[in-house]
């Protein structure tokens, strides 16, 4: 059997939209290749003088959560919505995309505060001590975010005309370190 063909994520790496802009790159027509991704993110902003407000997260973000985890996942779908439309890519990122990314940082952050009370060992039923479950939940977290986040990131990548730096990830990250 033959085993060739293209490989999933082999080759060179796109460039980011603003890493083209900064080189000069047009398209075929002599326009430059973002011009429509500008014109579509300024017919789309608000009113100068008003903060945007971000959309409203759907009952998932709210329902059948601890008041802590509400409050948590609010606060990085709202950072990471308004980082994103400092970039005009609010409107490419899916909202339920935004909505899982913000649910799995404040999940593993309430496994990590439930971590630091009950230790990272526990007895078993027959009083072996064995590794707390609660290791591998916030693991299984942390690699859901950042998976959410390599995705949303990409699409910003992709589309900012503006620069990508300064994400709320590695914030929603140091808040998560810092919180103990």
């Amino acid at each position: 059997m033959a085993k060739g063909g293209r490989r999933i994520g082999a080759g060179r790496k796109s460039k980011g939209l603003s890493d083209k802009l900064s080189d000069g790159r047009t398209s075929g027509n002599g326009r430059v290749g973002a011009l429509t991704v500008l014109e579509h993110a300024q017919a789309w902003s608000e009113p100068e003088g008003q903060p945007p407000k971000p959309p409203r997260p759907s009952k998932v973000l709210n329902d059948l959560q601890p008041k802590e985890v509400k409050a948590m996942a609010a606060k990085v779908y709202k950072d990471a919505w308004l980082w994103l439309n400092e970039r005009n890519c609010a409107e490419f990122v899916p909202q339920s995309r935004l909505e899982f990314y913000a649910l799995a940082v404040a999940r593993r952050a309430q496994a990590e505060r439930q971590l630091n009370t009950e230790g990272f060992t526990v007895m078993d039923d027959n009083g072996n001590v064995k590794a707390n479950p609660l290791v591998s939940v916030s693991t299984d977290y942390r690699r859901a975010a950042d998976s959410a986040w390599a995705e949303i990131f990409q699409i910003v990548k992709e589309n900012s005309s503006v620069g990508y730096a300064d994400s709320p990830h590695d914030d929603a990250m140091e808040r998560l370190l810092g919180s103990g």
